[in-house]
């Protein structure tokens, strides 16, 4: 999921970071979540006011939901942030953060306030490449198989998910192995090799891409004399950012 790091500093010496991802919910939806450590520059131990953090955030052509937080001390205040929100179809995502500097606890306006813009990602596409191993009588020796999805996971960057199954034959003498491979574009190969009978395995991967890439991912196993690896078909996907 594409990351959001947020790291803000007043002329008070109130810090806030936050770190967190986020992913589209539909076109018009996105979920987050991610920490935030606050820390505030004004002790206002022997007075009226609290010092909160506001965490902001909407669609960039939306208004913004408000969540509050109180800080607890003047040391570091450490808090799990999760939520959802809509926006306009295929429209980025705003955060926005603010502290209640005001001498009468007001925030500073939306101006004054750091702001952040992200891209959530696109729509799921669906992946499943396969490679099919016989014998000369034409028994099934391998099947090797992968039934997921993978998407655009913001501007530069993609994740793949689903489940990795592998079989053989019967009367191998050695471990027998079976691999999922993917790059885009414009990475090399990676892959994620298993005993075949480790699986079937959930595999959750992410990876890097330039805008236009092509996602490509392909399966095999040792099949091959020495135990050299015989492959299926290489599956292209594109990867549209927006729904």
């Amino acid at each position: 999921m594409p990351k959001v790091q947020i790291h803000y500093k007043t002329n008070v010496q109130s810090e806030l970071t936050f770190e967190g991802v986020i992913a589209p919910d539909g076109s018009r939806g996105y979920t987050f979540s991610g920490t935030l450590i606050a820390r505030s520059g004004l002790n206002r131990s022997g007075g009226g006011l609290k010092n909160i953090v506001r965490f902001q955030h909407g669609g960039s052509k939306s208004g913004y939901n408000d969540i509050d937080y109180v800080l607890e001390n003047n040391g570091d205040n450490r808090i799990a942030v999760e939520g959802k929100g809509t926006r306009e179809p295929n429209d980025t995502v705003d955060f926005r953060i603010a502290f209640n500097e005001g001498t009468s606890g007001q925030f500073p306006d939306s101006a004054t306030s750091f702001r952040k813009n992200v891209t959530p990602g696109g729509p799921w596409q669906k992946l499943a490449p396969l490679y099919i191993a016989e014998d000369s009588l034409g028994n099934r020796t391998y099947d090797v198989r992968f039934d997921g999805r993978a998407r655009a996971d913001g501007p530069d960057g993609y994740v793949i998910e689903g489940t990795f199954d592998a079989s053989e034959g019967p009367g191998a003498m050695t471990t027998q192995y079976a691999k999922f491979c993917y790059k885009s574009s414009s990475e090399s190969w990676s892959n994620q090799t298993y005993d075949c009978k480790q699986t079937p395995v959930e595999l959750k991967l992410s990876g890097s891409r330039k805008a236009g890439d092509k996602l490509y991912v392909q399966v095999g196993a040792t099949s091959k004399v020495l135990n050299l690896y015989g492959y299926g078909t290489e599956i292209s996907c594109e990867l549209p950012d927006n729904f």
